[in-house]
């Protein structure tokens, strides 16, 4: 499916002595490509996926970022110097 393959097939379809030949490694190259074509759609679809999670990452990352703290005193301790 990568493009060496492909074009030895153009190569051998120019130089193929029959029409029948000819057809037959066009029909090859046709295949090889539709299966090129889908397997870089699926790139994109992953890297799609990959970019989504990522924004998940850095909304959560945002979000604890802007998190506010408090101070409750939990408890008072007195004493007296005598």
């Amino acid at each position: 499916m990568n493009a060496p393959q492909i074009r030895e097939l153009q190569r051998r379809s120019r130089l193929a002595p029959t029409l029948t030949e000819q057809h037959e490694f066009q029909e090859q190259i046709g295949e090889k490509e539709k299966a090129k074509r889908r397997m870089r759609q699926r790139i994109f679809e992953i890297e799609d996926d990959i970019a989504a999670k990522r924004d998940a990452l850095v909304a959560g990352l945002e979000k604890r970022m802007q998190q506010k703290t408090e101070i409750l005193p939990l408890f008072t301790i007195r004493w007296n110097v005598a």
